[in-house]
């Protein structure tokens, strides 16, 4: 059987195409939007925002836009692992 080559995604300073560096990022993407929170943890967006009013889980305001850092959603979904 021939072997199958594994593909390594490619480096933010390597010279692949746009298309490609951009997909890239999307999948490493540091700051989540709302939306992608709530997709992530099977809530609606109004969930995330209230949890991000009440100061339960950390936003980054950028603009009229709201960011969620990974390590922050991370925490936050830590800190509920236990819960009963």
């Amino acid at each position: 059987m021939p072997k199958i080559p594994v593909i390594t995604p490619l480096a933010p300073h390597s010279s692949g195409s746009m298309a490609d560096s951009q997909s890239n990022r999307n999948r490493e993407a540091v700051y989540l939007t709302v939306s992608q929170v709530a997709e992530h943890l099977q809530l609606s967006a109004r969930q995330v925002r209230r949890f991000i009013e009440s100061g339960e889980l950390i936003a980054t305001r950028l603009g009229r836009s709201v960011r969620i850092h990974r390590n922050d959603l991370n925490a936050f979904c830590a800190l509920r692992r236990d819960v009963r």
